[in-house]
């Protein structure tokens, strides 16, 4: 019976032993495959990072070719320009014809151009005003001796139909006046003698 009972301990002893290496085999295995599961996450974390990284910079690197500087500087241009000031320089380089920042720039030099054409046309219709009044105002001297000269006229035609007896005539000539009717064309008579006149 003892010889029964030490041989089942041996038995049972050796079945503790293999489940014991086999565990431990076991839990080396599951060891070895964390660690390297662990560090295959860790190279795919650094590799995303990497990955973001250069996605990152190479998309910034993009939007700031566009917009031809940083989007800041940008703002600051656009809201000097929309605030009437084209007397700021933009920072655009010689080779950026494209961006943002050109088409800014292009802007503000077509602005400025028109400016200047406008201000060359505002001194070209003063210059026009001022010859205008001259030319007016010669205009108006013209008319105002004419009048004169006019009134001139008027005033002889006057004296001389006011003459003694020269109001009373009747015009005989056919040629000038309707027979009967006083003659109007006064002071005919004293300078060419012709009858019929006054």
């Amino acid at each position: 019976m003892r010889q029964a009972y030490d041989t089942h301990r041996m038995a049972i002893d050796e079945v503790v032993k293999l489940s014991v290496a086999q565990n431990t085999e076991n839990e080396t295995q599951a060891h070895d495959l964390i660690q390297s599961r662990n560090f295959g996450l860790l190279i795919i974390f650094i590799l995303s990072i990497g990955v973001a990284t250069t996605l990152a910079v190479v998309i910034s690197r993009g939007i700031i070719l566009q917009i031809g500087g940083e989007p800041t500087y940008a703002a600051q241009m656009a809201q000097r320009i929309a605030e009437r000031d084209l007397t700021c320089d933009l920072d655009t380089s010689a080779t950026d014809e494209n961006s943002l920042m050109a088409a800014l720039g292009n802007m503000q030099k077509n602005l400025r151009a028109i400016l200047t054409q406008i201000s060359g046309y505002s001194q070209h219709l003063a210059s026009a005003a001022e010859e205008l009044s001259a030319v007016t105002g010669q205009t108006s001297q013209g008319l105002a001796k004419q009048d004169m000269e006019i009134e001139q006229v008027v005033t002889a035609i006057n004296q001389m139909a006011h003459r003694p007896g020269c109001s009373t005539k009747l015009c005989t000539c056919s040629f000038c006046c309707p027979a009967g009717q006083p003659c109007h064309h006064l002071g005919h008579e004293s300078i060419t003698g012709s009858p019929g006149f006054c």
